[in-house]
Order: structure tokens, then C-alpha cells, then sequence
């Protein structure tokens, strides 16, 4: 089975390494990232996926396929390819959670050193705080679409 075969997965970010494993079939595959990932999300329309680091107070994206090129053998490293771009750098001093509103089209983070969960159009403006309460250590965030109300912890 080749990866282009897979049509549902899960994706998991674990630091450095990023695994898909396919829902319909015994099937998975990993790449090594060198990258030191905290937090990813996927924007199902775009094919988008938004990520923040450890090491960077940064949002970076990028297309889904740049995970997943040269995974057929079961693992690949994208150590030095550089098809990623930081889409939130400004004013971010450690963006712990990320979320996508596909619906919405917008991106939620959570910054655990400011203490606060923003939020920005997917086309890249207008830009706001949602939460300035001095929040601890948000690690996670959670979008509901249907009602349209967001949770951290």
C-alpha cells in the first residue's frame, strides 16, 4: 500500500517525528521533522497544515504533501527542505496550542507566555486576542463547530 492510498488517517506530532496511521487499513508511516513540534492542526479544505514549535515563537504551515514526500518506504527525513513559512511571528512569546476553523476559516492559538488564545483569518489579518485572563500553561485547545465555542486547558 502507498501512502497516496490512504484516505483516512490520523496525524500525530510527537517533537520531532511525524506519524500518519491509516484508519482504514493496518498501515502507518512516519517522517523525522527537524522541526521540535508542540502543536498541529490540519485545515481539511486547504490541505494546510499549521504547526508551532518549541524552539520558535512562531505559527509556521505548509502543504500537507511536504510531510508526506518520499514516506512509501516507510520513513523519510525532512531535515534541510525548507517549503514551510511562519505565517504568525509577531508579538507570540511561546504558542503552545493551534487550531484550525475550517468553517470559520480561522486559526486559534493559545500563548502559554502571554497568557492568552488569539485568533486570525486563515488569509492572514485581522487579527485579535480572545482571551487576555492570564491563562497557565495552555497546552491544548478544542473548537466546537457547531455551536461555535472554543476550550482550553
Amino acid at each position: 500500500m502507498l501512502y497516496a492510498d490512504i484516505q483516512n488517517y490520523l496525524l500525530l506530532a510527537s517533537e520531532s517525528q511525524l506519524h500518519r496511521f491509516s484508519l482504514d487499513a493496518n498501515f502507518s508511516t512516519h517522517v523525522t521533522f527537524s522541526r521540535n513540534v508542540s502543536s498541529m492542526n490540519v485545515d481539511i479544505l486547504s490541505n494546510q497544515v499549521y504547526w508551532t514549535e518549541l524552539s520558535e515563537p512562531k505559527i509556521f504551515t505548509a502543504p500537507l504533501s511536504f510531510f508526506f514526500v518520499g514516506m512509501e518506504g516507510g520513513g523519510a527525513s525532512l531535515g534541510g527542505v525548507q517549503s514551510f513559512q511562519a505565517v504568525v511571528f509577531d508579538d507570540l512569546i511561546s504558542p503552545m496550542a493551534v487550531i484550525v476553523d475550517w468553517i470559520g476559516r480561522t486559526l486559534y492559538w493559545a500563548d502559554s507566555g502571554t497568557g492568552s488564545i488569539e485568533v486570525l483569518d486563515l488569509e492572514g489579518g485581522s487579527r485579535r486576542v480572545l482571551v487576555e485572563e492570564d491563562l497557565v500553561h495552555v497546552t491544548s485547545l478544542a473548537l466546537d463547530l457547531v455551536s461555535r465555542y472554543n476550550y482550553e486547558w
